[in-house]
């Protein structure tokens, strides 16, 4: 969905672009350069509703965010502010933290999550990995198994931690960390 407020009337078509920024959502944007460099709307120009929704389509194409949406608000002075707002994949960095993982190897847990060192995961990517993990230990039985995905910071980068509960210690943890895109 493009969310977009729209300006009515003349104004809309007569208002210039008073400023162009990048906000992230869920955290901080890494990049914001680099996102506004791939947008055609640009601080002083007329603002075109249209311009922002390709904007959009483009930055969700380029695969590196999960979540793309933009608005444009009246300043007092008639002007237009055109805020984008990213929520940024994460870049998976080998090798994986993985812990409490007693009846699997910490190599088929990774190579059962799908995951591919270097390769761009959303939250939803990160969650069907988990699955994956959870239908690992139910086919040997371990229907209660769990598996959390949690972000941590780490150095200029982010981890993912899984939590794999129910395996054959109660309450262990598989941690997998994954950098973030730069």
């Amino acid at each position: 969905m493009i969310a977009l407020f729209a300006l009515t009337g003349s104004l809309a078509q007569a208002a210039v672009v008073r400023d162009v920024k990048v906000e992230g959502t869920g955290g901080s944007v890494r990049e914001a350069g680099a996102v506004l460099s791939r947008c055609s709307v640009k601080a002083g120009e007329q603002y075109d509703g249209a311009l922002v929704a390709a904007d959009v389509r483009a930055l969700r194409a380029s695969g590196e965010f999960q979540d793309v949406s933009a608005r444009a608000n009246e300043a007092a002075d008639g002007k237009i502010d055109v805020v984008y707002s990213v929520k940024c994949k994460l870049r998976y960095h080998a090798p994986a933290e993985v812990s409490g993982n007693d009846f699997y190897g910490v190599s088929k847990i990774i190579s059962e999550s799908g995951l591919k060192d270097g390769l761009l995961y959303g939250d939803a990517d990160f969650e069907t990995a988990a699955v994956k993990i959870r239908r690992l230990y139910a086919k040997k039985h371990f229907m209660n198994a769990k598996v959390e995905v949690r972000a941590k910071p780490m150095s200029r980068s982010w981890s993912r931690k899984a939590r794999v509960p129910g395996s054959t210690a109660g309450n262990s943890t598989a941690r997998k960390a994954w950098t973030g895109a730069n």
